[in-house]
């Protein structure tokens, strides 16, 4: 989006607002509901493919850090049916980037071979979640290093349970594996979501 005034389309759950963002006094961005005839009449239809694709892009006037970033959670049992712990997960990557005990990296790349963070083969998230190695973070919470370039699978998972399948994929160095450890949020129903 532009933040000069142009238009957002937020996608949340089930629902579909269409947003104008609004520049304050101080530097960001603010979002207001603008619900013309377009909420709750939903239009538009899936892709063909009945996938979610998330895109980002930006364009900077001079050279910048920029660090576009979504935090999706998915369930593929639904939503408020159980923990993702039966899910099985396989991670292309495998390596790491090292955190310190404040989960700072320190620049170091590690192996995953041989430690609870190797999903190179599919396994279930929740098979070594309780390993003391994985006690700073309470489970995971771990940037893995993909392998080559351009768009390429970085992670797929697979409920045993619906036979829900998702693929991530991504044209970046680097995809995390976070399991809501610190959420502790309640979400739809009064469920839990960490």
């Amino acid at each position: 989006f532009s933040a000069g005034g142009g238009r957002v389309i937020l996608v949340t759950g089930n629902n579909r607002m269409d947003f104008n963002n609004i520049l304050n006094q101080i530097p960001g961005v603010n979002f207001s509901p603008d619900c013309q005839p377009v909420f709750p009449n939903y239009p538009g239809d899936m892709l063909p493919d009945n996938s979610l694709r998330i895109t980002y892009q930006a364009q900077t006037d001079m050279p910048t850090v920029v660090n576009l970033s979504n935090h999706c959670y998915f369930n593929l049992a639904g939503q408020g049916n159980g923990q993702i712990l039966d899910h099985i997960l396989t991670v292309s990557g495998d390596a790491y980037t090292e955190t310190d005990p404040s989960m700072h990296t320190t620049g170091r790349i590690l192996p995953v071979k041989d430690t609870p963070l190797d999903f190179t083969t599919p396994k279930p998230i929740g098979q070594d979640i309780g390993h003391p190695a994985l006690a700073a973070t309470k489970g995971f919470d771990h940037n893995y290093v993909l392998p080559g370039q351009g768009r390429r699978l970085a992670a797929r998972a697979y409920c045993p349970r619906t036979g829900i399948g998702m693929d991530v994929l991504t044209d970046q160095p680097g995809v995390q594996l976070y399991t809501s450890n610190f959420l502790g949020d309640t979400g739809k129903g009064g469920r839990p979501y960490g």
